[in-house]
């Protein structure tokens, strides 16, 4: 069960510009300038797109982190800490963007009701990469979004790479449960007693989770709901699923329950809490806590 608590999904809007593959070469660096109609600013938009690359040709980390902005993927979004930007730049830096020329763009319906200086935009194009991917053109997304004014970017993401390089055996085995929160409203009928997280191996910014409950109710157990929420309360994923329990019996969770570590590698793991919402019993009556005093783990 593998959540995305960030779904979104990407409305094409403007149509595509073409480039021939000799053109994009003869160009030699330069940017083409499609049909941004519906886009604020565009003159800035495309100049500002060509500092942002020209700044990764010539290694001026200043320059790219001055136009990254204060927030990543969107104004008022995640605004950068200190580490998270330098750690985006370092991964930039490992294989920095040489050449991009834009084909057009999408925007994300998510904006649809945001005021401009709360949109961002997907500027879609042909790129070519610095060190690992040298000579090698590749479909790519900059997303820029506006504030005060100005054009600010993101790059697209690096965090595949990143996290098959960054995360070793030893960081597959710890148990992360500390970033878990676990409150239980202290009538559940359902105690806590075991509880364990650790990195997807296959997906690494995925985290599987298991636990084990004790019934202690007089009743039998056919279901639960849990919900595994971001502290910040910015978002959550709630599951339902059978789980079948006699009065004082202890039961493992299905294996493979997945929730996301981190929207993106560079911000560090990210603390999260676990709920228990409801407690369905086989006699078809359910407990839901009545009160918001929780236990806390």
């Amino acid at each position: 069960m593998e959540i995305n608590l960030n779904v979104k999904f990407v409305v094409p809007i403007l149509s595509a510009f073409l480039l021939s593959a000799s053109s994009v070469i003869a160009q030699q660096n330069q940017l083409a300038t499609p049909d941004f109609r519906g886009l604020p600013d565009q003159a800035a938009l495309v100049q500002r797109i060509q500092e942002f690359v020209k700044a990764q040709r010539e290694q001026d980390w200043n320059r790219v982190s001055n136009l990254l902005g204060p927030f990543r993927g969107s104004a008022y979004g995640k605004r950068y800490t200190n580490d998270h930007k330098q750690c985006l730049i370092e991964q930039m830096k490992s294989d920095p963007m040489l050449t991009f020329a834009p084909m057009g763009a999408g925007f994300s319906t998510e904006i649809l009701s945001r005021p401009l200086s709360k949109k961002w935009w997907y500027i879609r194009g042909i790129a070519e990469f610095g060190k690992q991917r040298r000579n090698v053109k590749i479909d790519s997304t900059i997303i820029a979004y506006r504030f005060e004014g100005q054009w600010f970017y993101t790059p697209p993401d690096y965090d595949d790479e990143w996290e098959a390089t960054k995360i070793n055996e030893a960081d597959l085995v710890e148990d992360l449960s500390r970033f878990l929160k676990v409150e239980i409203d202290p009538d559940c009928p359902l105690e806590l007693v075991r509880l364990s997280v650790h990195i997807d191996p296959k997906y690494r910014s995925l985290r599987r989770l298991s636990f084990d409950l004790r019934n202690n109710s007089r009743k039998e157990v056919d279901g639960l709901t849990f919900r595994i929420a971001e502290v910040s309360g910015d978002g959550s994923m709630t599951s339902g699923m059978p789980f079948k329990m006699m009065p004082g019996e202890t039961v493992s969770s299905p294996d493979h329950i997945n929730y996301s570590g981190y929207a993106y590698y560079c911000e560090g793991e990210s603390y999260k809490r676990f709920i228990i919402d409801s407690v369905s019993f086989k006699d078809g009556t359910r407990w839901k806590p009545k009160r918001t005093r929780v236990k806390r783990r």
